[in-house]
């Protein structure tokens, strides 16, 4: 009886089987078709009239709907419709209008790349039901163009925004990628309002990130260890290794020839697949992993590329759109799901085609590029915007604006005058060009001296003080990075040899108070300091014990304050802080630089197989955090990915005050300037001082200061700022963006700088 009772159950449980195995085949069979079937071709319509300009940095999108073109304006020009289909709107500023009409204005919050900014439109012209245009004053001068067209087609109506941005301050790279993130949101916005006009929902279909099963599996039973021969130890098989690098820098800018970022990844895959010596690691890697690029999105780039290096992984991940943590992140992760056996190769490719995207902007050429579609299976890394209200108010929008206020912090607590502090960022950054002159994969390899790179000129204008164009990263580069990492049993199995391997010992990670003006002290970084120590502390070693250390190096306040944090020496051309040359010279690939810098050292440890090398990535302003240390000796300890953040100290936050009037004393300030080399504006950040708030059962009392942010347009006030120092001194805040200044000294700057001229 019970043999029969456990053969019934032996029997149910393969017809489960069987069926959940025919309802999943059916399942994959029907994504299958759907991916094959092709998608509708949208006609590709002119505008019903011609917008009347083209901005500086234009943005289209277009979408076909079945809805009529009367229902799909009845949405469009009603105001109270626009929070359901447009994607970047927040809020309304003030009362929303009561109608789109010629003539209208009206005041407008949103969100674009995590960005809250105010807007302020006017409809410019109105021809129901075809025509809808509407152009915005934005923040810092910006301009935003919004141009509708509703034109009828043989199935239904096709709907097309013709737009844009420009101002001074998006002139360069910065313009085409607000430009791109515009376009992408516009294409989301139609796609909403599409699904709006035919069924009421503004649920578009869209790809989204395919899911993960909970608990990720091992692929297979752990092999025997390992017998690694230099050292004659045995090692753990899911030990990680890197096996192969490669780098490109590609400075073809013709629009027909110049390679998008996918191609140029799958060639430094190839590269780094020749390096380890196996071409077969590309076909047999089980991951293939991309960082996102900046200056062309995919839907899923480690596709793109897997494709293209001839792979069929069982996972693609991406890293988010912006963070130059993502590289480093993404080594960091390949490196963890190995140790652990959820993988045994895996590629790693990243790439920028900045230099490409110029130049085809400024000719007015179209990329014949695709963006891929689908979606990857995981997506890593912290996409929450940069910046509060009070940084987007003042103008605090852009790498280059945070990173100078930062600055003058760091120079604040050095004690240092402006003379003195620009020589000794100019010097550092001297010692980092003659590395890059040195690096075959840099994109620019010359030379400068401190006196040349603190000398403002047509080719070094200021940008923002201190900073002057080649204090900077370079965005408009083309290059590329490979890695490939594997387990040390893959390795083996493949028949890499073993004086290729390097091994990440371990790596960190942490995120600092994410906005930048609620941190308690804008020139250090507990977070790094946290991740340094950490990272060290499970190692067994001391910072000394690093031969080769690259920081991220976007700007000289990230080396600073980072080099501070880990305990490195400032300046010292015996103990270099950088392994490529950095970003303004070895270049800044968008996300991507810290396989550049990985890729470099991987050669060096090599060839110095018991030393020890480090290498940093920073993603927003200092906010997102990790690092890699990495060896050719296999390590003491397993591999290790630690969390720095979860159990660092962090320092009070400090609120920030949006209307506030009385003293305050001066802690950073910077002044950005326009391109024809004029100052625009002084960006200032001050301390109240320690507030007392009162309430019917206790004094609460602020042992620090609030932080009030400050943007000054008094263009006397502005010229003094600029030649003078205004760190450290009393002022007091008369109103919004108005304030007196109390010191005698800088008092008499101002009153010489209003004297006539």
């Amino acid at each position: 009886m019970a043999a029969r009772i456990l053969s019934a159950l032996r029997l149910r449980k393969r017809l489960t089987t069987l069926r959940t195995g025919w309802a999943v085949a059916r399942a994959i069979g029907s994504d299958l078709s759907a991916r094959l079937r092709p998608a509708a071709a949208i006609p590709t319509v002119a505008p019903v009239v011609e917008p009347p300009r083209r901005l500086a940095h234009p943005a289209t999108a277009m979408v076909q709907t079945a809805a009529s073109p009367e229902k799909v304006f009845a949405i469009l020009g009603d105001p109270k419709r626009i929070p359901d289909w447009l994607v970047i709107h927040s809020a309304w500023s003030g009362h929303p209008p009561a109608e789109l009409a010629e003539g209208v204005a009206f005041g407008q919050r949103v969100v674009l790349m995590g960005v809250p900014s105010e807007v302020r439109w006017t409809v410019t012209r109105v021809d129901e039901p075809t025509v809808l245009w509407m152009e915005a004053d934005g923040p810092m001068g910006t301009t935003v163009g919004c141009y509708l067209s509703i034109a009828a087609a043989s199935s239904g109506t096709v709907v097309r925004i013709d737009g844009g941005v420009e101002g001074d301050v998006l002139k360069g790279p910065m313009g085409s990628v607000v430009a791109r993130s515009l376009g992408e949101a516009m294409q989301q916005s139609l796609q909403k309002l599409a699904a709006l006009a035919e069924t009421g929902s503004g649920e578009a279909h869209s790809a989204t990130a395919k899911p993960v099963p909970t608990v990720r599996q091992p692929r297979r039973a752990k092999p025997a260890p390992i017998r690694y021969q230099r050292t004659g130890v045995d090692i753990d098989a899911w030990t990680p290794v890197i096996v192969g690098v490669g780098q490109l820098v590609d400075r073809d800018n013709t629009t027909s020839t110049g390679k998008d970022p996918a191609s140029l990844a799958a060639q430094a895959l190839r590269l780094a697949a020749a390096d380890a010596g196996v071409p077969s690691l590309l076909s047999d890697a089980d991951s293939v992993r991309f960082v996102a690029s900046v200056s062309w999105r995919y839907a899923d780039g480690a596709a793109v590329i897997a494709e293209k290096v001839g792979a069929a992984p069982q996972e693609t991940v991406q890293t988010t759109q912006f963070g130059g943590d993502g590289s480093q992140r993404l080594i960091n992760d390949a490196a963890a799901d190995i140790a652990n056996g959820l993988v045994e190769i895996a590629l790693l490719g990243g790439a920028e085609s900045g230099g490409i995207v110029a130049a085809a902007e400024k000719r007015g050429d179209e990329l014949p590029w695709s963006h891929g579609s689908g979606a990857p299976t995981r997506v890593l890394g912290n996409d929450t915007g940069p910046h509060n209200d009070a940084e987007s108010a003042v103008g605090l929008i852009a790498p280059i604006f945070v990173y100078a206020l930062l600055e003058n912090a760091v120079r604040h607590r050095k004690g240092a005058d402006p003379a003195t502090h620009l020589a000794e960022i100019t010097d550092v950054w001297s010692q980092f060009s003659h590395v890059a002159a040195a690096n075959p994969y840099a994109w620019l390899p010359q030379t400068f001296s401190a006196e040349q790179l603190a000398t403002a000129g047509e080719d070094n204008r200021p940008i923002s003080a201190p900073y002057v164009k080649l204090l900077t990263a370079n965005l408009q580069v083309n290059q590329a990075s490979g890695l490939i990492l594997c387990s040390a049993a893959a390795a083996t199995e493949a028949g890499v040899p073993q004086d290729k391997w390097v091994f990440v010992h371990v790596s960190a990670h942490a995120e600092e108070q994410w906005y930048v003006s609620e941190r308690a002290d804008l020139g250090d970084s507990p977070a790094i300091r946290a991740m340094g120590s950490a990272a060290l502390q499970h190692l067994g070693l001391t910072i000394d014990q690093i031969a080769h250390v690259d920081l991220y190096s976007c700007f000289p306040s990230a080396v600073q304050i980072a080099a501070d944090a880990l305990g490195l020496p400032i300046g010292n051309p015996d103990r270099p802080l950088t392994v490529t040359g950095g970003l303004t010279f070895a270049g800044g690939p968008g996300n991507n630089y810290t396989s550049h810098a990985v890729a470099t050292l991987v050669p060096l440890l090599r060839a110095e197989p018991e030393s020890y090398g480090l290498s940093t990535a920073v993603g927003w302003y200092l906010t997102k955090n990790a690092l890699g240390i990495y060896s050719a000796t296999p390590p003491a300890k397993p591999y290790k990915q630690i969390d720095a953040g979860m159990r660092m100290q962090r320092p009070t936050p400090r609120r920030v005050l949006i209307d506030y009037t009385g003293p305050a004393i001066v802690d950073s300030y910077t002044v950005p300037y326009r391109r024809d080399g004029q100052p625009q504006a002084a960006i200032i950040s001050a301390l109240t001082p320690a507030v007392r708030e009162f309430s019917p059962s206790a004094v609460k009392i602020h042992a620090q200061g609030a932080r009030i942010l400050l943007r000054i347009t008094d263009a006397d006030l502005v010229d003094a700022i600029a030649t003078g120092d205004l760190l450290g001194c009393r002022i007091t805040v008369d109103g919004p963006n108005k304030i007196t200044i109390d010191d005698d000294s800088f008092r008499l700057a101002v009153s010489r700088a209003r004297r006539p001229k």
